[in-house]
């Protein structure tokens, strides 16, 4: 299979794609803040190697939870450095943050109470960076126009010939 490509009179830079989680680093950009008072709780989290599910799980039993009390506004990766947020329905927000990092593997990088239960496609899109390990040495290609293609609105590509190594941001919103 050929998939369509923006670049195709470049000659491609080679590489592993994802040889750890922090090579593919992915974070929400939410749609709105969290800022509010009902009975839900926004509680951002920052963890590898843990997918969507597995987490609301996690987080379903810690507080004594049936899972759709947890809510999410996308599935993401478990091969991957992922910041995203959960709403939990009636978790304190007193002791959650110590609870969560005293018991699960996860940075717990804000709490905030807002004012809904988080929803599939509650976010204005993604950012992502993008490690790929051992490139052909190549001089530096820096690619900085929008692209319509996958609605991408940013592309940055650094190649470095020392390290062998290129790193890739994109940001994508809905």
């Amino acid at each position: 299979m050929t998939l369509p490509t923006i670049t195709s009179d470049l000659p491609g830079i080679g590489g592993t794609l994802k040889q750890s989680p922090e090579h593919f680093v992915v974070t929400e950009i939410p749609l709105y803040d969290a800022s509010g008072d009902g009975d839900h709780l926004y509680v951002n989290l920052t963890r590898r190697g843990w997918n969507t599910r597995d987490v609301a799980l996690a987080l379903a039993r810690l507080f004594d939870l049936h899972v759709d009390d947890i809510g999410f506004a996308g599935l993401k990766d478990r091969q991957a450095l992922t910041t995203q947020t959960f709403s939990l329905l009636r978790v304190p927000a007193e002791d959650a943050a110590a609870r969560i990092a005293a018991e699960l593997p996860f940075e717990v990088n804000w709490v905030s109470r807002p004012c809904n239960q988080l929803r599939t496609g509650h976010l204005l899109g993604y950012r992502f960076a993008i490690f790929i390990a051992d490139v052909l040495p190549l001089s530096l290609i820096h690619i900085s126009e929008p692209t319509r293609l996958l609605r991408l609105s940013y592309a940055v590509f650094c190649l470095q010939k020392k390290i062998h190594t290129t790193l890739l941001l994109l940001t994508s919103i809905h």
